[in-house]
């Protein structure tokens, strides 16, 4: 399975690209269109289950997932690559993470892990709950 959507950020002028069941990084660049002389990535980045481009021509960015959402550490992958896209975000619009910005940055977070999930579970017909086991 292979799927892709996309969203804006509300609190910066920002899309958010993500992508599930991606081959190749040449088949995200060709699919996005993406200049490569104005994004960072290593040769290894190649080999990586998931990965994070940020454009800095445009402002957007592009979470790229190998699978699709499995299990748990399917999701921690999924925050981890969001800690590096808030990253960027702050580093491209001059802002800095201090005391001051920790709570745009939590929020940012909050909002970007509850649209991919909701997306996840639309695309993949799931639905992710939390239980206490019996």
């Amino acid at each position: 399975m292979k799927y892709s959507f996309k969203f804006d950020l509300g609190c910066f002028p920002t899309t958010v690209h993500v992508m599930f069941g991606y081959d190749t990084l040449d088949e995200v660049i060709d699919k996005y269109e993406l200049n490569a002389e104005y994004f960072e990535f290593e040769p290894d980045d190649e080999d990586c289950l998931a990965l994070t481009l940020f454009s800095y021509n445009k402002g957007n960015c592009y979470l790229l997932f190998k699978d699709i959402v499995t299990n748990i550490d399917d999701m921690v992958s999924i925050v981890h690559e969001i800690t590096h896209v808030i990253g960027n975000i702050f580093k491209y619009y001059d802002t800095p993470l201090n005391e001051d910005t920790t709570e745009v940055y939590a929020y940012t977070a909050g909002y970007i892990f509850s649209t991919i999930m909701k997306e996840v579970e639309k695309k993949q017909g799931i639905k992710i709950v939390c239980q206490k086991k019996k």
